[in-house]
Parts: C-alpha cells; structure tokens; sequence
C-alpha cells in the first residue's frame, strides 16, 4: 500500500469551479443561492435536481462525486426506482494513471530503491479506480503480492471536495426546507468519514 502526504487544494478555487459545473447542468437558482451567481432570490427551484442532472453534476465533480453517487445509489429509503437507477450508472472504473506518476509514489513511500523489495513488479495496473490502482508483484521470497497505489493528489482533492460540500449543503439546509428534512451535512459528514477510512491504504491494509 502506498499514500504519502499531499499539497492541500484551494478551496476558493475548487468552490468557482463546482459553480460552473452547478450551472452548466443548469442549477441556475442553486448557484445563486449558494451565492456563485447574481440573485434576488434565496429560494431554490427543486426542478433542477432532475436525476438526469444531478447525477451529471456527480460524475463531473471527479472522483468524490462518483463516490457519493454510488452510495446514494443503494438509499432506496430515500430515493425512487427512477433515482436509484440514474445513481447507478455512476461507475469507478476511470483511466489509468501512467506509471511514470506512480512510481514517485512508491518512492515516497518506500524508499528510492523500493524495486529491491520485488523480485518482478508489472507496470500495467491490474485495475484503476478513483482512489487507487492496483499492480501484480512478486517478492524476493516468491510470494505473488497485490500492491494497491493511491492515486497522485487524489486525497488532498477528495478531502477538500468533501468539506466544500458539506458548507455548501449548510448553506441549502438553511435555505431549503425540503431538503433540510434529508439531513445532507450530516449525511455528508458520515460519508466524508468512510472515505477517509477508504484512503487510508494503511489501514485498509492492516484490516486485511
């Protein structure tokens, strides 16, 4: 398992950027109540959270927008059949990080000569997902290995999403009634844990 530590990411930066993915999937009133655009108005048109929309906000928000979709996916206590199946078109399988980005990784985490712990290490990833991708290896003992590297930046922009979301969803809590009623910053905090469990290689690892 490898993770090192990350450079932390603007979050001014990454709040207009998710303003200008609000409002290319139309959520003109959202936007403006959340302040990213010019309002009169704090109220909030719930026709914009089509399932056809919001699940195209999710997927262009990155890789913690996937993550909170495919959980939302299994909520059938609060959404419809039509919602569960939008939600579940969100799918982890992404493209694969070159090797040459990875291996600084390894590096970082196990030293410059981490090639000396492996007796053959393959640099095609086995599989690549939003969090990590996973390589066969072999030790010097022989023993076939799974070496599970997290993405570069991965965490530091998942952790910064989570906390931007869950301001912005204070923000609707106090503004939407409606909505209020689904607990969306504490349901964002509890899904903010877990995924900083799921980062966490070292503890995956040791939970194995």
């Amino acid at each position: 398992m490898a993770s090192p530590p990350e450079k932390p990411i603007s979050s001014i930066a990454r709040a207009a950027e998710i303003g200008r993915i609000l409002m290319r999937h139309g959520a003109k009133t959202l936007a403006g109540a959340l302040g990213f655009i010019p309002s009169s108005s704090n109220v909030i048109d719930p026709r914009e959270f089509r399932p056809a929309a919001v699940v195209a906000f999710l997927r262009d928000i990155g890789p913690v927008g996937i993550k909170l979709g495919q959980l939302l996916a299994t909520r059938s206590d609060l959404f419809t059949e039509h919602w569960i199946t939008a939600f579940s078109t969100l799918h982890d399988q992404v493209s694969s990080v070159p090797f040459a980005d990875i291996e600084p990784v390894l590096a970082s985490s196990w030293g410059e000569d981490w090639r000396s712990d492996f007796a053959q290490f393959d640099e095609k990833p086995l599989a690549s997902a939003s969090i990590a991708q996973t390589y066969s290896a072999r030790l010097r003992d022989g023993s076939e290995v799974i070496v599970k590297v997290r993405r570069p930046g991965t965490a530091a922009r998942m952790e910064a999403d989570v906390r931007l979301l869950i301001r912005l969803a204070g923000i609707v809590e106090a503004r939407s009634p409606d909505i209020a009623r689904y607990r969306p910053v504490e349901f964002l905090r509890t899904f903010g844990r877990n995924l900083a469990w799921e980062m966490d290689l070292a503890a995956e690892s040791r939970a194995c």
